[in-house]
């Protein structure tokens, strides 16, 4: 046996402090990328509401009287939308939180009856817990409802900061544009340019496009959901209205509630659910995209599901939504840096002024 060892820590107080430096970078850290989140939120909000501004100023409105008119139509939209749709959304939602449930138990009762039709089947549902997690279902939705509610006020309050700072940046634009412009290196201040006019070019188009196809899919959605007899069918098209925001795994995400639901009802009905997303989804990508969200952006499938895969990890719910215009804006910075060192090798751009490049307003 060894004799017992005493064992002393001669910089106790600095690796004290040291572990309370650590931690407050990590506060700092972690406080600034929500700042900087927040303000790159605003900053994409100010950009798609720069569009239709932009559309009022060469009408011949200036540029206070274009923000006063675009923001009174939005707020009237969100109040009218919100007065009509709040209370049945919110009711269907707790019906269906309440009889999820009853769900679980009629999904597991229709899969034991067809699993009985197949011994072999039945056999591997048995030694699962089917049971278990099908009826916890409605747990599971109260639960993660509770934790959303939880978050209301903080995320009350970023909409609220969004929002005054979107306003800021949307009213006066050019000092903050000037300011990015001038941030870059000279050598690189015009192309810098080109590419926040073609970023914010990108956006607007990713922004009227998204909105057209979510206002599109979800109303056909909703429509044949209520046709086909499915519950909760004004809740299940607002969703699939807003799984079009998502790319290529958003509609299939929003399909699997009401297909669910349906099936408990009847496995038939689940069916002509499925076929009713098929359909509209490929309409959508056959009719309505290549007209609308193809031709404003022009981006490749991999690419835009790469960056929904990646910025989801990242930044959650937010990243994914926001996966598609950051994906487009990527394209345009290579594409203007390109272009940029194809001018530099060529000798065909003019040389720079001593002055940096004026930034105008539109």
């Amino acid at each position: 046996m060894d004799p017992e060892r005493i064992v002393t820590v001669r910089n106790l107080r600095s690796l004290v402090v040291w572990a309370l430096v650590a931690y407050l970078v990590y506060v700092i850290a972690q406080a600034i990328a929500q700042a900087l989140l927040i303000f790159g939120v605003a900053l994409f909000a100010a950009t798609v509401l720069d569009g239709p501004i932009r559309y009022l100023d060469r009408h011949g409105l200036s540029r206070a009287s274009s923000v006063a008119i675009i923001l009174l139509l939005v707020v009237a939209g969100a109040a009218v939308v919100i007065a009509v749709s709040a209370r049945p959304i919110m009711l269907e939602l707790r019906e269906l939180t309440t009889k999820a449930p009853a769900y679980g138990h009629a999904i597991e009762r229709r899969v034991t009856e067809f699993a009985g039709q197949y011994p072999f089947i039945g056999e591997q549902l048995a030694n699962g817990d089917v049971s278990r997690s099908l009826s916890n279902l409605g747990k599971t939705i109260a639960s993660g409802l509770g934790r959303f509610s939880v978050g209301i006020l903080g995320g009350l309050f970023a909409a609220v900061l969004i929002f005054v700072t979107a306003l800021y940046a949307v009213v006066d634009p050019k000092p903050l544009v000037r300011g990015i412009v001038m941030a870059a290196p000279r050598r690189y201040q015009r192309v810098t340019l080109r590419i926040v006019v073609g970023v914010s070019d990108q956006i607007q188009a990713w922004a009227r496009a998204t909105l057209w196809l979510m206002v599109i899919v979800g109303v056909a959605c909703g429509l044949g959901l209520w046709a086909i007899g499915v519950r909760s069918a004004l809740l299940f098209g607002v969703l699939a209205g807003i799984g079009e925001a998502i790319p290529t795994i958003g509609p299939i995400l929003t399909a699997i509630p009401p297909a669910l639901v349906a099936f408990a009802d009847e496995p038939m009905k689940a069916v002509w659910v499925l076929l009713l997303f098929l359909v509209v989804q490929q309409l959508e990508q056959h009719l309505l995209v290549p007209r609308i969200m193809a031709a404003a952006l022009k981006l490749h499938p991999v690419s835009v599901l790469f960056f929904v895969v990646a910025l989801g990890g990242i930044l959650g719910p937010l990243g994914v939504l926001l996966a598609t215009p950051l994906a487009a804006a990527v394209k345009v910075a290579h594409r203007e840096l390109r272009a940029d060192a194809r001018r530099q090798a060529e000798n065909t751009d003019p040389p720079h002024r001593a002055n940096p490049p004026e930034v105008s307003e539109q």
